[in-house]
């Protein structure tokens, strides 16, 4: 398929040249034509360059809107970012506070355990 796709456009650019040069030789001797050829070259040149104008003035706006578009996004992944930091400060107190309570707790018991042995012993 992709070589049938080279192929035709190779047939087609060569049948072009072949039929500007023949174009060319037969149409050498007639300066009207190649006047209106050269305006209509100049006129052709002028639209392209309206267009190219037009659609650098519609490029640049969508790439603004894309900008805005991209600036949002990242205030929200800022914002989220903000987010997981907080979450991940609050688990280091929990933790932190859960370990201290274990080791209350741990100490609570030592402490009922030496005093079942003594109340045991008497």
């Amino acid at each position: 398929m992709e070589k049938s796709i080279k192929a035709y456009w190779f047939v087609l650019a060569t049948s072009l040249i072949i039929f500007l040069a023949i174009f060319i030789q037969l149409s050498n001797g007639n300066k009207t034509l190649v006047e209106y050829l050269g305006f209509a070259g100049s006129i052709t040149s002028l639209v392209l360059g309206i267009v190219a104008i037009f659609y650098s003035i519609i490029s640049n706006q969508q790439s603004t809107e894309n900008f805005g578009k991209l600036s949002e996004a990242v205030k929200k992944i800022e914002i989220g970012a903000d987010t997981i930091s907080n979450l991940s400060e609050n688990i280091h107190i929990k933790l932190d506070k859960i370990s201290n309570d274990i080791d209350n707790m741990s100490s609570k018991s030592d402490m009922d355990i030496s005093q079942d042995a003594r109340v045991g012993k008497e």
